[in-house]
């Protein structure tokens, strides 16, 4: 009721918060594009975020994506021999930590894929890493955000 609202503004005291809107860094990745894209590739060392991203694209509903899933740069090598010349319509997913010598920005820059590479790490704040990426024009989705990211075709 009003009365209520006016009891609630009296004791409780409202205030209000401004803050300015920011744009997003160049290199932050809003939202995923699968329009005319067939195969997904996450290379990833953790088997979760695989399971997060298969979530994803799942409550797509029908949708003629093929997901590969790779840990490691031989079992990514296997999936980009096995896309073949089907690369151009390809979105690949991929972390920076790999937990082996070789980062995701190492596999990635060796494969010539940055055109069609997201990296999806929780690396988004080393400033090194922002640099090597903002050069080469490869976009980034902080892990946090992969839960809530928009995913459209």
């Amino acid at each position: 009721s009003a009365a209520s609202d006016v009891y609630k503004r009296q004791v409780l005291g409202v205030f209000g918060l401004s803050l300015p809107i920011a744009q997003a860094p160049s290199w932050f990745v809003d939202s995923i594009q699968i329009a005319h894209k067939k195969h997904v590739v996450i290379l990833d060392d953790d088997s979760l975020i695989h399971s997060v991203w298969t979530e994803r694209f799942a409550s797509l509903g029908h949708c003629d994506l093929t997901l590969h899933h790779a840990t490691s740069e031989p079992e990514f090598d296997q999936c980009i021999n096995k896309i073949g010349a089907d690369i151009a319509d390809c979105i690949i997913l991929c972390d920076f930590d790999l937990g082996s010598e070789r980062t995701g920005l190492d596999v990635i820059s060796s494969y010539g894929l940055v055109s069609v590479a997201t990296m999806v790490t929780n690396s988004f704040n080393d400033q090194s890493f922002l640099s090597a990426c903002t050069n080469l024009g490869l976009k980034i989705l902080p892990k946090p955000l992969i839960h809530i990211v928009s995913i459209s075709s």
